[in-house]
């Protein structure tokens, strides 16, 4: 009888160690469907930011773009206005030399007329 009752409470410990390690294995479990749940709400929120910081990112490049597209238009105007005034300045310079080459001409023919003689001077 004793190793029958031996027996029994042996038996009664394995169920109940084999319950209480189920017990853990369910609470185990359940941590961890709790776990991975949260893990895909972390992976759903991560790449809901990662869509709104791409789009924003993109935003972000196409205002760069159309700036940097209105700079270089500034500046091929610019340079379209200094070229303008370039060749303006150097038509100028060259109307300004041609005037000072006939104005130089004109003195030396003037100084090559004879000058009026004594009586010629007298009239006037």
């Amino acid at each position: 009888e004793m190793k029958q009752l031996k027996a029994e409470i042996e038996d009664l410990k394995s169920k109940r160690d084999h319950e209480m390690a189920q017990a853990k294995i369910d609470r185990l479990h359940t941590e961890l469907e709790n776990s991975k749940v949260l893990a895909e709400r972390k992976v759903v929120v991560i790449e809901r930011e990662m869509n709104e910081a791409k789009g924003s990112m993109n935003a972000e490049i196409e205002k760069l773009r159309k700036e940097v597209a209105t700079a270089k238009e500034s500046c091929d105007t610019f340079k379209t206005v200094i070229e303008r005034d370039l060749t303006e300045k150097q038509d100028s310079q060259e109307k300004i030399d041609r005037l000072e080459k006939e104005n130089e001409w004109l003195k030396s023919k003037n100084s090559k007329k004879s000058k009026p003689n004594a009586y010629e001077e007298y009239v006037k």
